[in-house]
């Protein structure tokens, strides 16, 4: 079978691998091909802990979203729907939140929720011992900045129950992202006393309010789920073990080989649509790709723009891996926050006319701006994505411009890039979502910014030749969320937090 596994890996690779410079076959291991008693859903990393913890990336949120619930969850739409709480009340002022909790909630050890169970998880939560949670999106709680600070004790925050099935949250001031915000894996009901950082080994200590229940871990590294007894929800799905992604390659081949069943963004596929992926859905997950283009000519940017906007149309990255474009240059820190909600809004297709005036006009503009003997360094992190947007660019600039231009991977997060300027173009992404995103963040973008007003302050007073070039966003296409399922299962049901909700799929 691991011969049979490795071969069409290499076949896979031969046609999804162009332009690569290198082919990397990781041995079939930790997989466990002889489970047949579920569904396998493969993912980027499995957590180190269960525990509510802000350094868990959305695919690691997947297991803890299935084995707890919260007050409330989101639909596919992002709108807070019923979970533990089958119902809520808010006063006519916005600043009181009354939750009644179902009274056929129960543990898995057989015990009820109550109101006092949210009351103490946000005791323990929000605790100023706890540094694993420094959020502030709950300071709209009368009480919660206080508490967090040191200065009362929790028996003065305005989280109360007055009978067991009633919460009570009571607000400083109005607080419109409130029910958005408690739908987060990070606030779903569990005890913090239990071992929730050793659960791969204390799986059978953890009481769990999820309509699953973790019941082996294996020494494959399968964490294996089944339906919870005490949980009121009817699951099509009742086994499904989460395992630890191997290589993308040996996850694609196992995939086609019906043994994993479930599998989240594959690689990109570069050519024309070759059927290796039997069923495709995708859900946007809030991340933008960006360009930046280190350069204080303005006709630099908008060549270079016109030209990826051409290039992007046309790119099987989007045509297979399904991003949204959205071209556009952002001129000024306040534009991030709206960029989303323009980008959802448009419909940016472009024609064949539309295509052709772009790139003329990217060429002449190009054309202008560099001189004969100069090269332009354009910089990209160690993935797939990043190199074909930038080969498609180099090729370009070549045979259309004869403008030499060399790619080179940077092992670094993008802000270090960014700050070192030792590129021309470099390609990143900003994540709308992600507090601790590792990719280009908001507090970068700004301190740029903010370094380049100051800068054109100083030049009005002195002039230097030694200043540093402008930095420049543009934004390039929004980027989705690409899930394969084989035909054991019928459908996935992703929430507007991006998370794969089992007790919705079938």
């Amino acid at each position: 079978m691991k011969k049979v596994i490795l071969f069409i890996c290499l076949m896979i690779l031969l046609v999804v691998g162009v332009g690569r410079s290198y082919v990397d076959v990781t041995p079939v291991s930790n997989m466990n091909f002889e489970y047949n008693e579920g569904l396998i859903y493969s993912l980027e990393s499995l957590p180190d802990t269960i525990s509510p913890s802000e350094s868990l990336s959305t695919g690691e949120e997947d297991l803890v979203s299935n084995i707890f619930s919260g007050l409330v969850e989101v639909n596919e739409k992002g709108e807070p729907i019923p979970d533990l709480a089958m119902g809520w009340k808010v006063s006519d002022d916005g600043l009181e939140y009354t939750f009644k909790i179902n009274e056929k909630n129960k543990w898995s050890n057989g015990k009820e929720v109550t109101a006092k169970d949210f009351q103490m998880f946000f005791r323990d939560l929000l605790s100023p011992d706890n540094e694993d949670y420094t959020s502030n999106e709950l300071y709209s709680i009368y009480g919660v900045k206080d508490y967090r600070e040191g200065k009362i004790d929790f028996s003065e925050v305005a989280i109360s129950s007055p009978d067991d099935y009633t919460l009570v949250l009571r607000m400083n001031n109005k607080d419109d992202d409130l029910l958005k915000n408690l739908a987060k894996p990070i606030y779903r009901l569990r005890d913090l006393n239990e071992p929730l950082d050793n659960y791969k080994k204390d799986f059978n200590e953890i009481s769990y309010t999820g309509p699953y229940t973790i019941y082996d871990v294996t020494e494959d590294g399968f964490i294996r789920l089944k339906d919870n007894p005490y949980n009121s929800s009817e699951l099509e799905i009742k086994d499904i073990a989460f395992k630890e992604k191997d290589s993308d390659e040996i996850e694609l081949a196992a995939f086609n080989l019906e043994k994993v069943d479930i599998l989240k963004n594959p690689p990109i596929i570069y050519s024309e649509d070759i059927g290796l992926y039997k069923d495709l859905s995708k859900y946007n997950n809030d991340t933008l790709k960006l360009m930046v283009v280190n350069s204080d000519k303005a006709e630099m940017i908008q060549g270079i723009s016109n030209i990826m906007q051409v290039l992007i149309s046309d790119s099987n990255i989007l045509k297979n891996n399904l991003g949204e474009p959205y071209i556009k240059v952002i001129n000024n820190k306040e534009e991030i926050h709206s960029i989303k909600e323009d980008g959802v809004k448009g419909d940016y297709k472009i024609s064949e006319s539309e295509k052709n005036n772009l790139k003329e006009a990217g060429k002449n503009t190009l054309k202008k701006v560099f001189g004969n003997n100069e090269v332009l360094k354009i910089l990209v992190g160690d993935n797939e994505e990043d190199k074909a947007l930038a080969n498609e660019l180099k090729k370009f600039l070549d045979k259309e411009l004869a403008i030499k231009s060399i790619v080179k991977i940077h092992e670094d997060d993008i802000d270090e890039v960014i700050e070192s300027r030792e590129f021309n173009i470099a390609f990143g992404e900003f994540n709308f979502n992600e507090k601790n995103s590792e990719r280009l963040k908001k507090e970068n973008i700004d301190k740029e910014e903010d370094e380049s007003e100051d800068k054109n302050e100083e030049s009005e007073k002195e002039t230097t030749t030694s200043e540093k070039p402008n930095l420049s966003l543009v934004s390039l296409y929004f980027k989705n969320d690409v899930w394969c399922k084989s035909p054991k299962v019928n459908y996935l049901f992703i929430d507007g937090n991006g998370n794969l909700i089992l007790k919705y799929s079938s």
